[in-house]
């Protein structure tokens, strides 16, 4: 019973001794902290959870980290990451060791921190930014979690972990963001919103900052608009060859309504732009009022709404009509005195580019009709209305080719050919393990004729008017996705949960 005891308790101590070693070495490898590792622990004492279990549910580890935890389990060698986990100039575990260090000496001789001295903080700020823009990201998330500070990144549309930094080192990232933002340092109460522009590589960045406080301190959110990358050209955001063809006709009107409807980073600005550099030219005044301006292009007259200083967009629009303009974009319609000054624009010889928060094309004219816009006004004024949302394309270098149900097949509702592949996500280095790399559009092009304008002016609801659109050949957003998934762009799954389509 002794003996059977004692074996109990060395093979105990045996774990104890490997769960140790393991913390030692993922600390060593520069993968969680030492806090991070104490913290685990103590959870694991009140849970039972296995170690790399908590350490991956909390965000401290990667699951690529979790995998190497686990074959450092069984084989007691610790695998080295991948160079891509690495991508900085310099391990960025140091740079936090140094802001930590620097943190500590700021509380203990205030009198005494210098620039010199804070300079860590500069560079792993520099540093999350600079990664971010190499991943692709749009966006970058910092914000408290837990016992730490989590960073994210938005990359096609998704958020992604990217690493968990020691708790103590967020309000100082949150003073040097607010510091290139040219925001108030001293306030930590209530919201503010800041921009600057970021070099890196002869790439040339605005980027836009809003913070929020939380409990626990500040939540920062950096948006990357990057100049240099931006696609403009219909050919370049996804649309079908015939589909340009009929934007590119409603582009040569004089007058009419072009309307863009989408939810929230749906790329509707995108879609204007390209719109707008088709028909830019030294022979058209083309004036736009935004919110906010997000590229610069040449020769078009760009503004900003400012409320503050009283610039609406209402205000604006009716001071743009004064300045003899051919062409006017209309960031957004967003209440009755904007709608109204838009499409009375339209009807007075302006060509007119505006968007709409809507799900749909034929849901954006009932929802005019309910802001107050007159049913006559919309009829003779609107031209075309384009409804989109983005959805990430597949990773050439891994998708993989399969044959779907049968079942599935018979359940999409549109014909499918014999021959036609699908492909799904898979998963590699290239693309972080998601098996999509970019994003494309999926869209539906509303153009209006006789039938739509009488059921406008009838009132009409969006479900008649869609039947109608139908028939009169305008072809669903989720139409134009399975086109995309039989052309290989992207995936059956991908088209199903951005239309919110279930069978």
């Amino acid at each position: 019973m002794v003996s059977c005891e004692i074996s109990d308790f060395r093979q105990e101590r045996g774990i104890m001794q490997q769960r140790k070693r393991i913390g030692e070495r993922l600390i060593e490898a520069g993968l969680i902290t030492q806090e991070q590792l104490e913290f685990s622990l103590q959870e694991q004492k009140k849970t039972g959870e296995l170690l790399g279990a908590i350490l991956f549910s909390h965000g401290f580890i990667s699951q690529k980290d979790l995998f190497t935890m686990l074959s450092m389990s069984y084989s007691g060698e610790y695998a080295k990451p991948r160079e891509e986990e690495m991508d900085l100039p310099q391990d960025i575990r140091d740079i936090v060791m140094q802001s930590s260090a620097v943190l500590r000496t700021t509380i203990r001789e205030p009198e005494k921190v210098s620039d010199l001295l804070m300079a860590p903080i500069v560079r792993l700020v520099e540093r999350i930014i600079v990664t971010g823009i190499k991943k692709g990201a749009t966006d970058i998330h910092i914000g408290p979690d837990v016992k730490g500070t989590r960073v994210r990144y938005r990359i096609d549309g998704l958020l992604q972990h990217a690493m968990y930094l020691p708790k103590d080192v967020l309000p100082a990232i949150v003073s040097r963001v607010k510091i290139m933002g040219s925001m108030n340092i001293a306030e930590s109460r209530v919201p503010q919103d800041g921009a600057m522009e970021f070099s890196w590589e002869s790439r040339s960045l605005d980027i836009r900052i809003s913070t929020f406080p939380l409990m626990g301190g500040e939540n920062i959110v950096m948006r990357l608009l990057d100049k240099t990358q931006i696609l403009l050209g219909l050919e370049n955001l996804g649309f079908l060859i015939n589909d340009i063809e009929t934007i590119k006709k409603a582009l040569n009107v004089p007058y009419g309504m072009i309307i863009v409807t989408g939810p929230t980073g749906s790329g509707k600005t995108t879609t204007l732009y390209s719109a707008l550099s088709t028909i830019n030219s030294v022979f058209k005044n083309i004036f736009t009022i935004e919110d906010p301006v997000e590229y610069q292009l040449p020769l078009i007259r760009q503004s900003q709404v400012n409320v503050k200083a009283g610039l609406t967009f209402a205000s604006g629009l009716r001071s743009i009509l004064r300045q003899d303009p051919d062409v006017i974009l209309v960031g957004e319609m967003r209440d009755m005195e904007t709608a109204e000054l838009a499409i009375r624009s339209a009807l007075t010889g302006h060509l007119v580019f505006t968007t709409l928060h809507t799900n749909n094309a034929t849901s954006s004219l009932p929802r005019l009709m309910d802001m107050g816009v007159e049913p006559f006004l919309l009829a003779s004024t609107i031209d075309t209305i384009i409804s989109q949302r983005l959805l990430r394309v597949l990773c050439k270098s891994c998708r993989e080719e399969y044959v779907p149900a049968k079942a599935l097949r018979a359940s999409l509702g549109i014909p499918i050919p014999d021959d036609a592949v699908f492909f799904r996500a898979r998963g590699c280095e290239k693309c972080s393990d998601t098996g999509y790399r970019g994003r494309t559009i999926i869209y539906e092009l509303l153009k209006m004729n006789e039938p739509l304008r009488n059921l406008v002016l009838a009132k009409s609801g969006s479900d008649t008017l869609a039947d109608a659109a139908k028939e009169n050949g305008m072809e669903p957003m989720y139409e134009i996705g399975i086109k995309k998934v039989i052309l290989g762009i992207t995936s059956l799954e991908e088209v199903l949960s951005t239309t919110r389509t279930s069978f």
